[in-house]
C-alpha cells in the first residue's frame, strides 16, 4: 500500500465509528433520554420510600438522608452521644 492508501485508510478507521456512533445517538437519542428519566423517577421513587421507612419528612433532600447516615453511623461507633445525635438529626430535618 502506498503512502496516500494508508492515509484513507486512517482516516476511515478513526473516523467510522465516531460517524457510527453519531449516527446512533440521533436515531436512538429520545429513548436514551427517556430511559434516564425513568431510571431518575425510580430512584426518587425509592429515596422517598426509604425516607418514609426511617420516618424523615417528605422534603427530605439526598443529602440530608446522607448526613443522617453518617449521624447514625457515628453515634452507632460511640464517637458522639445519644444527646448530639438528637440535636444533630433535629438540625438536619428542620
Amino acid at each position: 500500500m502506498g503512502g496516500p492508501q494508508k492515509a484513507l485508510w486512517l482516516i476511515c478507521v478513526l473516523c467510522l465509528p465516531f460517524l457510527g456512533v453519531f449516527v446512533y445517538v440521533l436515531a436512538r437519542g429520545g429513548a436514551m433520554g427517556e430511559r434516564e428519566a425513568r431510571r431518575d423517577a425510580e430512584l426518587r421513587q425509592a429515596m422517598s420510600a426509604s425516607a418514609a421507612r426511617t420516618g424523615a419528612p417528605s422534603g427530605t433532600t439526598p443529602r440530608d438522608l446522607d448526613e443522617l447516615a453518617k449521624l447514625a453511623d457515628l453515634k452507632a461507633h460511640g464517637d458522639i452521644s445519644e444527646a448530639e445525635y438528637a440535636h444533630a438529626k433535629e438540625r438536619i430535618l428542620h
